[in-house]
């Protein structure tokens, strides 16, 4: 196995006005920044998790790696598995202990989530991260980095304490 990656709200051949009118770019400019990008990071053997939202399945399924899908709301579970592209597919799903989902509302265990669908926007809970291409400069990233960012994300949520407190001074 290569390495790990994560990507979510891909939205290829349909982009959200609202992605592009915020970066600037037309909608297939989009696409191709992410088509780009997922190429030059992902190898045939890497692993990488798809977190819903995908758009277009025969550009996904001609994008390299191992590709598993963790249905978004504008997924239909039958067509994705149908197409060929993704290995697996299913609703939520755990890796190395990491929740993931496409909507923070489907999360059930208590620990650290992966999540997209809020594009720009994060969820307020510290064990909550979205990975949408909103977050991540229009590219997949490393399991490595999504591990790195959560962590920052809990220890910044466990330094806050209140502005009267003797800490914060």
């Amino acid at each position: 196995m290569g390495s790990v990656w994560i990507i979510a709200d891909t939205h290829l051949k349909c982009q959200p006005r609202k992605r592009v009118k915020e970066a600037g770019l037309s909608g297939s400019e989009l696409d191709e920044l992410i088509v780009e990008n997922w190429r030059r990071a992902v190898s045939p053997d890497d692993i990488v998790w798809h977190l819903g939202d995908v758009g277009c399945l025969q550009t996904v399924k001609c994008l390299p790696g191992l590709k598993r899908l963790v249905t978004g709301n504008g997924d239909k579970s039958g067509m994705c598995l149908a197409s060929g592209a993704f290995i697996s597919v299913k609703k939520r799903d755990v890796f190395e202990d990491i929740e993931l989902v496409h909507q923070p509302t489907d999360a059930r265990a208590g620990g650290v989530v992966f999540h997209g669908h809020l594009h720009g926007e994060s969820d307020s809970r510290p064990a909550f991260l979205c990975l949408s291409v909103d977050q991540t400069g229009f590219a997949p990233i490393s399991w490595t980095d999504a591990l790195f960012r959560s962590s920052e994300r809990l220890a910044l949520s466990r330094r806050q304490v209140p502005l009267n407190h003797p800490l914060s001074i």
